[in-house]
């Protein structure tokens, strides 16, 4: 009897560690490392422009990147909050995706605001075709957070 006391002690004792460990691990939905490149959105926006797209999604695909801009438009959605950058150029759109965890932040936002954010970059698309006017080069980045002024 007491070596089955002693058996259910020890799996309760490993169950309850693994269950601390899970609960309290950090989540990947905000980005909270440093950034390895930092731009304004107009200079990412121009070097994403001028040069090769393939070579700029290898450079920048997948980095954290410290991105700073005025808010053109938001989407204050509970679940899916975005926002997106004004970059002078109305065939470019840079959109920005948060985690809902971080409504607050973006709830406090307005359009015409600068803001710092830190994202991870998905990359650029080209239009198909480029003489289509209606056609827009896109930048995206998820897992946003926005950075406090200092």
């Amino acid at each position: 009897m007491k070596k089955v006391f002693i058996i259910v002690l020890i799996l309760a004792a490993l169950a309850f560690a693994v269950v601390s460990y899970f609960l309290n691990k950090k989540t990947d939905l905000v980005v909270e490392d440093p950034a390895e490149y930092a731009f304004t959105v107009n200079e990412f926006v121009e070097e994403g422009l001028n040069g090769n797209d393939s070579i700029f999604n290898t450079k920048y695909v997948g980095k954290v990147i410290e991105i700073k801009g005025e808010i053109k438009a938001l989407n204050k959605d509970h679940q899916n909050p975005s926002l997106q950058l004004d970059t002078n150029d109305e065939s470019v759109v840079v959109n920005a995706a948060f985690d809902k965890s971080i409504y607050e932040k973006i709830d406090k936002r307005s359009e015409g605001e600068e803001v710092s954010l830190t994202c991870i970059c998905n990359g650029l698309s080209l239009p198909e075709d480029p003489d289509d006017l209606l056609s827009e080069t896109i930048f995206t980045f998820n897992r946003c957070n926005i950075n406090e002024f200092q």
